[in-house]
């Protein structure tokens, strides 16, 4: 089984955005210039939008974009330091414990990386939406929406205009490589949590007599060595994704503030609502995924204590009875993954920040209303 094809379209992206490891030296200086372009684009747009602080309704709404290109450009910059375990993560996946899956158990990667494809497909719909909105709207209204009318030395406002549409594609095409990226990976984790359970469960409803003890062993040996290289996995995820995820936090709850106020007092049908409502519904998307799938590993990686005790481990050799009680003692903690080891990745967390945003969009509109009053 090809793992690795799944993984393609994130790298192309990523590769795209000036984001993806290279090992060359004429591709990295080229890497540099581009990420060095991207920060001036993004500094001047930051300068500007805090230029408007004093209007707190246009601050907002230019906050909202200004938000994503700074934590997107961060995270950009976090990942590619991490270029050395994000090559190695792309190997990883190509380990044989991974591709050479039973027959009967191919179903649990092949249902859990479609039913993923197709939902990515989704929110890549929304994103080439908004993105075209966003590119649009700059020469059809006065304000752009949420663009910033940033100058070079006082001068080249158009072709300042036209530096940060093409900033704000290349923050697209980042923040969807990463979002896939992250996404497929943990997927792959909970696929091989749930076949390396039917893998144990097969092994006790295959050996029923202690004459086949010896079988059972090897098998278990197998499974241990392949409950390790998940640990690996999910630890190299960790690591590579941690503190991109602490940011992608603070961004999503920046967004989903901003946006939230926003809609409050926006004309249900302007184009400046169905702008923010995309926006919005994309932050709110990507809290959701990357709970769901890291609440996913918690409860899958748990699953495999139940899995050893499912087998028909009366049965077995006392060899084979102390293999299954050692991977029992490792699912004993649950493999999770955190956002800069501040939350981990559950639905826990997802209500808390969902309420967290509540409260600030409340607090928001509340200021609104006395500096309106004054």
């Amino acid at each position: 089984m090809d793992i690795s094809k799944y993984f393609q379209l994130p790298r192309i992206m990523l590769i795209l955005s000036g984001t993806w490891p290279q090992k060359s030296p004429f591709q990295k200086y080229f890497q540099k210039g581009y990420l060095l372009t991207e920060f001036l684009i993004v500094s001047l747009s930051v300068k500007a939008c805090f230029s408007l602080i004093y209007d707190l309704n246009t601050f907002f709404k230019k906050l909202v974009l200004v938000s994503s290109l700074v934590m997107t450009t961060v995270k950009g910059w976090v990942f590619l330091g991490n270029g050395k375990h994000v090559l190695e993560l792309y190997e990883y996946l190509n380990d044989p414990h991974f591709i050479n899956v039973p027959q009967h158990l191919e179903k649990h990667m092949i249902d859990t990386m479609d039913i993923t494809k197709k939902t990515m497909q989704w929110f890549l719909t929304v994103i080439f939406v908004l993105l075209c909105l966003i590119n649009i709207l700059p020469f059809l209204t006065d304000d752009g929406v949420m663009f910033i009318p940033i100058t070079l030395f006082g001068h080249f406002k158009w072709f300042m205009m036209v530096m940060q549409i093409l900033n704000v594609d290349d923050i697209g095409l980042k923040t969807f490589g990463l979002d896939m990226l992250f996404v497929y990976a943990t997927c792959v984790i909970k696929a091989q949590l749930c076949i390396l359970s039917g893998k144990i469960r097969f092994i006790g409803s295959e050996y029923q007599d202690s004459e086949n003890g010896k079988s059972a062993e090897t098998s278990l040996t197998d499974c241990v060595v392949h409950h390790y290289k998940i640990a690996r996995l999910t630890e190299l995820t960790q690591t590579i994704f941690s503190f991109v995820l602490f940011v992608q936090y603070i961004e999503s709850v920046i967004t989903v503030c901003t946006v939230g106020f926003q809609l409050l007092t926006t004309s249900l049908f302007s184009l400046d609502f169905l702008v923010m409502s995309l926006y919005c519904n994309a932050a709110l998307f990507q809290l959701v995924v990357y709970c769901w799938f890291g609440n996913e590993i918690i409860v899958y990686s748990a699953d495999i204590s139940n899995a050893c005790y499912d087998c028909n481990w009366l049965n077995m050799s006392t060899t084979a009875r102390n293999m299954l009680f050692l991977i029992m003692e490792r699912s004993k903690r649950p493999f999770y993954l955190t956002a800069g080891n501040f939350f981990t990745l559950s639905l826990q967390s997802l209500t808390s920040v969902l309420k967290s945003a509540y409260s600030i969009v409340a607090l928001m509109d509340r200021m609104s209303e006395m500096n309106e009053s004054n």
